[in-house]
């Protein structure tokens, strides 16, 4: 018979049968002899705990990874659509940069129809998110109020000199 003092690791020397000695009061085994056998072999055969266990830390570290998406996709989402309402923003100040100068009357129809474009543009935004909208909408609307001013005020005046 062997003694306590050859089954600690300290004094085991190599081969199997030693090795054997040396790993029988390993944490593991300890918990499973005070605790009983882990949940999964409980409940399922021996053959596919091993599967299952590394299919939860698959699931797991996907999760851990994606649920920052869930966070992260709202704010992507929004800035998106800001970036989508500064660049028909750009559009629709060239336009009303263009307004400033001296027109003819072709000039004119050309920017209203660039106008038309940003405006068609704008009906693509989704309406729930109003307050990027709606501004936009009112920006568009002054500006289009504002050409048929000019037009009208640059055909009334080709009328007068006729």
């Amino acid at each position: 018979m062997v003694g306590a003092a050859q089954l600690t690791p300290r004094r085991v020397q190599s081969g199997f049968h030693n090795w054997h000695y040396a790993n029988w009061r390993s944490p593991k085994k300890i918990n499973c002899a005070a605790a009983g056998p882990p949940f999964l072999n409980k409940y399922l055969p021996f053959w596919i705990v091993p599967h299952i266990q590394r299919l939860l830390a698959v699931l797991l570290a996907a999760g851990v990874i994606v649920y920052p998406l869930f966070n992260f996709a709202p704010k992507l989402y929004q800035w998106f659509l800001q970036d989508r309402v500064r660049k028909l923003y750009r559009r629709l100040r060239i336009i009303e940069e263009a307004l400033q100068k001296e027109l003819a009357a072709s000039q004119v129809v050309a920017l209203q129809t660039d106008l038309e474009n940003v405006s068609r543009a704008a009906r693509i935004l989704p309406k729930r998110n109003s307050d990027l909208f709606f501004p936009l909408r009112r920006h568009i609307d002054l500006t289009r109020t504002e050409l048929a001013t000019r037009l009208n005020g640059i055909r009334s005046q080709t009328a007068n000199v006729t």
